[in-house]
């Protein structure tokens, strides 16, 4: 089963080399649907959207790809992309901007920093940390899948070629909520009406507004961060793995949940920043943490 993994990942990236092309993000056919999770007392309440390409528009000199929200009646225009497929460079324009902003760079490799200017979260430039690189198989080919760590919201997330961000095809480079409780991520993808992707974390590809699981899906919170002595973790799921590791991947220490409150100490570890990574039954969770030793 390793041979054969690594032997296809081994032609997918020739072939990605020899083509010179990166699988567009945002073209006719495509679609995707977004769950928003908000945190309340009594479990979490879902909301979803489904976003879909329209017709090309012209800003300037330039074809964009227009996406539109199909959530309300009528849809929304939501914005449009245009893509460089050479250099895998994908830029959104706000509706009504008069401007582009980057928001994904699949020509990034392992230690890179991705230089985001997502205008759906402000002007501000957005950067993320390039932790790996690999390759998944969806939709009957092999897709470049880039790891990537957000310093200040101490968020991991994914790019996957042609689909999008974890979050969402437009969230690049945010959750959507800085908060620990809450956020939006992506929940399925459809290319010319097949289903590529599904989050796993969910059984379903859209929610009805105001539904509430009583049985809300757990959100990891750590703190301090930074820290000197000692990390809590809640809301850890029994039998997950917590492996903490340096930026180069090197594991310092691996332990399993057996409890939903996890306290690790930090306190002989040298000044720097480190990745815990807490494996679940559900979607990996990454935070980052500081010692400020």
């Amino acid at each position: 089963m390793k041979t054969f993994v690594a032997t296809g990942l081994m032609i997918s990236l020739l072939s990605f080399v020899l083509n010179g092309q990166t699988v567009p993000i945002g073209v006719l056919g495509q679609e995707w649907s977004t769950v928003e999770i908000h945190c309340l007392p009594q479990g979490n309440s879902y909301s979803s959207s489904k976003i879909t390409v329209g017709q090309d528009t012209v800003f300037g000199s330039s074809v964009y790809q227009t996406l539109w929200n199909t959530a309300s009646e009528p849809p929304l225009y939501y914005g449009s992309l245009i893509n460089d497929t050479v250099d895998g460079r994908t830029w959104y324009r706000y509706p009504y901007a008069d401007s582009d902003g980057l928001i994904y760079d699949f020509s990034l490799q392992p230690g890179d920093t991705a230089k985001l200017v997502n205008q759906l979260f402000g002007s501000d430039t957005i950067k993320l940390l390039v932790t790996s690189t690999d390759s998944v198989w969806l939709g009957e080919r092999w897709r470049e899948r880039i790891s990537l760590t957000n310093f200040e919201l101490s968020l991991q997330e994914w790019w996957i070629e042609g689909i999008g961000s974890q979050w969402g095809v437009i969230n690049a480079g945010n959750s959507f909520y800085s908060a620990a409780c809450g956020g939006q991520e992506l929940l399925c993808f459809w290319q010319n009406g097949q289903q590529v992707y599904q989050n796993e974390a969910f059984a379903v590809c859209d929610f009805n507004t105001a539904i509430t699981d009583l049985q809300p899906k757990s959100f990891l919170k750590i703190g301090p961060n930074p820290a000197n002595k000692l990390v809590t973790l809640t809301g850890v799921e029994l039998g997950s793995q917590i492996v903490l590791t340096d930026l180069s991947g090197r594991v310092i220490r691996r332990s399993a949940a057996i409890d939903a409150k996890v306290e690790l100490s930090v306190e002989t570890l040298p000044q720097g920043v480190y990745l815990l990574v807490v494996d679940r039954p559900r979607p990996t969770s990454s935070i980052l943490i500081v010692s400020d030793r």
